[in-house]
């Protein structure tokens, strides 16, 4: 028996933005705290998640920042390729790690958010002036007609709603897939990352 599934990446929240080294760091910060207020994650464990992510990937610094003198507090993280990476070991707690799961992935540069395949949660997060009925009414209009791009989502929304939605896109270039085989009573899965560039498709990673 085999099974597969194929997830559009660019549907969930790319933690990768949360680096220290992203221009936008900031307002992806307020969109991670619009969506962990929504789930119902405390402040400490929304906190934690953003400051190992920083560790991750660190600002780089001009060579007129470094010291040779200095002590360095702290090695960078070795970045996470998954969000099961940060299952156990860091202080993410169970439920937390859980309530976050269907919303989230790490990708290997900064995205925007697709609003074509995107949940209402992860749309939420996106639109900085969106209420979560907002949120749901983009999922309801994209029934009927497809994004082509951002004037459509626009068109989707009210005016205020409308507003700042820069962190928000309408096409993918990141997919995951997974699939299942069974052979008898073993079951192997497998899951990959690809990337759309041009007319290739490149597997970025695989395990």
């Amino acid at each position: 028996v085999v099974a597969g599934q194929i997830v559009d990446a660019q549907s969930l929240f790319n933690l990768r933005n949360l680096g220290a080294d992203i221009d936008k760091q900031e307002r992806w910060k307020e969109s991670f705290e619009k969506l962990c207020n929504l789930l119902s994650i405390s402040i400490a464990q929304r906190q934690l998640i953003e400051e190992l992510i920083e560790q991750m990937y660190p600002r780089a610094r001009s060579d007129e920042e470094v010291n040779p003198n200095s002590v360095r507090v702290s090695e960078p993280l070795i970045p996470a390729k998954t969000w099961e990476d940060l299952r156990e070991g860091y202080g993410i707690e169970p439920q937390t790690w859980q309530q976050l799961k269907p919303h989230v992935a790490f990708l290997p540069r900064q995205t925007t958010i697709n609003a074509n395949t995107a949940s209402a949660e992860v749309i939420y997060s996106g639109l900085p002036a969106a209420s979560f009925g907002d949120a749901q009414s983009v999922v309801a209009y994209r029934e009927r007609v497809t994004f082509n791009d951002l004037n459509d989502l626009k068109a989707a929304l009210s005016d205020n709603a409308a507003s700042n939605n820069d962190l928000m896109g309408v096409a993918s270039d990141f997919f995951l897939v997974k699939g299942a085989a069974q052979i008898g009573d073993a079951l192997v899965r497998t899951e990959a990352l690809l990337e759309r560039q041009d007319n290739r498709v490149l597997v970025l990673w695989r395990q």
